[in-house]
């Protein structure tokens, strides 16, 4: 037996009932038993939250996107269009200009 686990051992289940360092293993040993549960408990919600997030917005993104090099348009979209749609696997597309913008209602402002 490894030395750390047979010290370890002889403290944590000593034979006297009331020894001092029993009591402090024993709130020791429930204190991470305890945080660890609250831990697993804590990563399973954000795991869920990164699931329900996740298909939220890929709702609205979509799985590939083609952007220009420069600018925010492409000079003629037309041809590149009609060969996209030649690609196997393709379900649909569909061309987007977006830009961000402020928006002002009376003294209340944000960015879009």
């Amino acid at each position: 037996m490894r030395f750390e686990l047979r010290v370890a051992l002889r403290y944590l289940f000593s034979k006297k009932k009331q020894n001092a360092i029993n009591i402090v293993s024993g709130v020791c040993a429930t204190g991470i038993c305890v945080a660890s549960l609250a831990l697993v408990c804590i990563l399973s919600v954000y795991n869920g939250f990164q699931s329900v997030v996740g298909d939220l917005y890929s709702s609205f993104d979509p799985d590939l996107r083609i952007q220009p090099k420069e600018g925010k348009t492409y000079p003629d979209t037309l041809p590149q269009i009609a060969e996209i749609r030649k690609i196997q696997g393709i379900q649909t597309q569909a061309p987007v200009l977006s830009d961000g913008a402020v928006l002002m209602n009376g003294e209340k402002q944000t960015s879009a």
